[in-house]
């Protein structure tokens, strides 16, 4: 459900009240990672129980009693809901010659905001003030063989050390300058480990048989390894509230375009994430 308000209906009817199901739609062609993350839209506290270490049921005699599995074996993860807006100025002019273009233009910027936010919380969330839950770099850390220099076996180790079940659907993320460090990395015969790929009709790299993402949100000499679709939950409360902002900006030509929601992101699975750094 979307609500709408307004401080007056001068312009209000050029802004649709499907706003905001459009915006979630396009969050997923504005963020590869973000359009991999199961995304659940629930209101309130939203708990995920994880087991610590992988349990395994019990071969018994036939009159065996079977020994009860004690609960404090798991860990409690809880996505909350954790208020994210952002707030855009759309000219009056644009609105009323144009109505299709001014809400075109909402739309994208707000869905490149939401996007370029929960991507960068999918990585960095540490559960501090600014920041949601957790994310992919609270996981388990692979340490480099040298401080600050990634090597092949490093990478190689990194791949190792996950369980092979959870590479299917895994990648490596990391941002521009460690990509352009890991890209040239040779073998013995001069040939690079990153290769250059078609990947559904788009230019992609592959390193070890998996593809590499670029992304900034990985900070630092870093190197993730993720199945984002195990590793990660978003969640989304069902009311998204778009106000609508005329006065306030009235003696600038503009209209200003509020949109707050509340969600989370945390990590669930941390057997599907690794970090090597």
């Amino acid at each position: 459900d979307l609500e709408v308000r307004a401080d007056s209906t001068t312009m209000s009817n050029a802004i649709p009240t499907n706003i905001s199901t459009e915006i979630i739609q396009k969050l997923y062609e504005v963020s590869k990672v973000v359009a991999e993350a199961q995304m659940v839209q629930a209101n309130g506290d939203l708990e995920f129980l994880i087991e610590k270490e992988d349990g395994l049921a019990q071969i018994l005699g036939e009159t065996d009693d079977i020994a009860p599995v004690d609960l404090q074996a798991f860990d409690k993860v809880i996505l909350k809901d954790k208020r994210i807006g952002s707030l855009i100025l759309v000219s009056k002019k644009m609105l009323m010659n144009a109505p299709a273009v001014g809400v075109d233009y909402i739309v994208y910027t707000l869905a490149k905001r939401m996007a370029r936010a929960l991507e960068k919380e999918i990585f960095q969330a540490d559960g501090t003030a600014n920041h949601l839950t957790s994310g992919l770099l609270t996981g388990d850390v692979v340490n480099l063989s040298v401080v600050d220099t990634i090597e092949i076996d490093d990478l190689q180790n990194l791949l190792l050390s996950m369980n092979p079940m959870l590479l299917n659907g895994a990648d490596f993320y990391m941002n521009r300058a460690t990509f352009n460090t890991v890209a040239l990395l040779k073998n013995a015969y001069g040939n690079f480990y990153v290769t250059r790929d078609m990947i559904s009709d788009t230019p992609s790299y592959k390193l070890l048989g998996l593809e590499i993402e670029i992304t900034e949100s990985v900070i630092g000499t870093r190197v993730v390894l993720a199945n984002i679709v195990e590793a990660i939950r978003i969640k989304l409360a069902e009311n998204t509230s778009i106000l609508i902002l005329q006065e306030k900006y009235a003696t600038s030509g503009q209209i200003g375009v509020l949109c707050e929601f509340y969600g989370d992101v945390a990590l669930i699975n941390k057997q599907a994430v690794k970090v090597l750094k």
